[in-house]
């Protein structure tokens, strides 16, 4: 993780192959379980380019980092959705997750703390 993390931060802050890099991070810390470094890697490679997929998947990572939709996750969602084409297998899920936001429930059901 190291070394892919430093390979991105090296390379040109806007490229495609910064944005790649960054991909690639956030994948390889999803898959040890560590999905607020997931979604933060993600979220460098969506500022470099907007790719819905993308977005639904760091609203996700967000989203199971936090245990609830927030408010960011919440936003990507909806511009994922706003942005993916109608066959994308990925849009029931983001449907699934604005009424849990919608409901204040969190991922597992259960209602969430009103925030102060």
């Amino acid at each position: 993780l190291s070394e892919l993390r430093a390979r991105a931060m090296s390379l040109p802050k806007d490229s495609a192959d910064a944005r790649s890099a960054y991909i690639a991070l956030g994948r390889a810390e999803a898959e040890r379980g560590d999905m607020r470094a997931a979604a933060a890697s993600w979220n460098t490679a969506l500022g470099i380019g907007f790719d819905p997929t993308l977005a639904a998947a760091t609203a996700e990572a967000l989203s199971e980092g936090a245990g609830r939709v927030d408010a960011r996750a919440k936003a990507l969602f909806e511009r994922a959705l706003a942005n993916a084409p109608s066959d994308a297998p990925w849009r029931s899920m983001v449907v699934k997750r604005l009424a849990e936001a919608r409901s204040g429930h969190s991922l597992e059901g259960k209602p969430t703390a009103a925030p102060n």
